[in-house]
């Protein structure tokens, strides 16, 4: 699915398959043709609009997110997480304890939603921002398809993660940074 992941199997099997026989194949996304979607208006209204798309599960560090904006200093920040698991609960009871008596961050859970409602919303909502905080990943198909409607990305550089965020189309933080560094990459 990307180049690191295929670089990371050749050093797991150390010899034991010919390179010429894996092909990498990427994946894409679903929904509008990119020239019908209309790219985001910016901090619209001065809000900091930010949209995350996972699983709530350890591998994907949910609470990294609630840590940084529990930090945040900035313009007021309205944080929407689509999906759900079996953290949901500690992590919406976290960010209770860490942000409801923060003015400047509103928190919205719109827990798990079927692909073509995540599309949807992508296309619809203008969000400025999709944060990505896992520990491990392949390529994203949540930020591909946040991607494909003009959302910036600020994610961890971790497996194929890097072949989708260049520069130009967000940043990428350095994991072992934790919240300070999502806090850094958010300050962008």
């Amino acid at each position: 699915i990307s180049k690191r992941a295929m670089e990371q199997y050749m050093s797991y099997m150390q010899g034991r398959v010919e390179e010429s026989k894996l092909h990498i194949h990427t994946f894409g996304s679903a929904g509008k043709a990119l020239e019908q979607i209309q790219p985001p208006p910016r901090l619209q209204d001065g809000v900091l609009r930010i949209v995350s798309c996972s699983r709530v599960a350890p591998i994907k560090q949910i609470e990294v997110m609630i840590r940084a904006l529990a930090q945040w200093e900035g313009m007021p920040v309205h944080w929407t997480h689509i999906g759900d698991g079996e953290l949901l609960a500690d992590m919406q009871k976290l960010a209770e304890e860490l942000l409801d008596l923060k003015e400047n961050v509103v928190v919205r859970w719109m827990g798990g939603l079927p692909a073509e409602e995540v599309v949807a919303l992508y296309e619809n909502q203008a969000f400025d921002v999709i944060l990505n905080t896992s520990r491990m990943e392949g390529v994203p198909v949540s930020i591909m398809e946040a991607m494909r409607c003009g959302t910036l990305i600020i994610a961890p550089d971790v497996g194929g993660i890097p072949e989708l965020v260049t520069p130009d189309v967000g940043w990428l933080y350095d994991p072992s940074q934790g919240a300070e560094g999502v806090v850094e990459a958010l300050k962008k």
